[in-house]
């Protein structure tokens, strides 16, 4: 037996359809009060954008202006070794090289004096002394064309220094023999201001003699 239609079924009950009435009206109230909220924040959002990329853009600029600044020492301390480079150069370059020519190279590049003096001053009065006396006997037979003098004093200098275990010493005088091996001028500019920066007017003395 077929049952009777049901005219009920998609008809909704006036509750139903007020209750649906409602439930819209209260989406409808929060979307515009969310609309309204966020028309009220856009705002302060926009502004705390804006100071996030002015800061962002504040601390880029630093950040280049910081590098440019460290590309330019850069660039001068570049142009400075090449300077102090060729100043050498024509120092070794000058078979009348005298004391005032090692002073005033010196004195326009203090750092010299500086790196040679680094450790010099630890060390003792006597191993100083004998330091001067042997750089100074090793210059004066370069700066007199006595090269294989200079060869062996400063062979003896090694060979002294490591039956010591003195290996800086030893380390320094193998620097300077094989300076010598390449270039004899480039080691007598070596000494030269080394003795300048170190032994002051007790190399002007012994340059002096050596140039007489």
């Amino acid at each position: 037996m077929v049952s009777p239609i049901n005219y009920t079924l998609n008809v909704r009950s006036p509750f139903e359809q007020s209750l649906r009435g409602f439930e819209f009206g209260q989406g409808t109230r929060i979307r515009e009060a969310q609309e309204a909220r966020t028309a009220e924040e856009f705002p302060l959002i926009q502004a705390q954008r804006q100071q996030t990329m002015d800061i962002q853009r504040s601390q880029e600029g630093r950040a280049a202006s910081e590098f440019e600044m460290r590309r330019a020492e850069t660039e001068r301390a570049r142009a400075r070794a090449e300077e102090m480079r060729s100043a050498l150069v024509g120092l070794a370059e000058n078979p009348g090289a005298t004391a005032e020519d090692y002073s005033r190279l010196m004195m326009q590049y203090p750092e010299i004096s500086t790196d040679i003096q680094r450790g010099w001053n630890v060390m003792s009065e006597s191993r100083q002394r004998t330091t001067l006396r042997d750089m100074a006997q090793i210059y004066s037979a370069i700066d007199s064309g006595q090269v294989d003098i200079a060869r062996g004093l400063l062979q003896e200098r090694v060979d002294a220094a490591r039956n010591s275990g003195n290996e800086e010493d030893a380390r320094q005088a193998e620097l300077v023999l094989r300076t010598l091996e390449t270039d004899p001028r480039a080691a007598r500019t070596t000494l030269g201001i080394s003795l300048r920066a170190l032994g002051g007017s007790q190399f002007d003395a012994a340059f002096e003699r050596n140039s007489s």
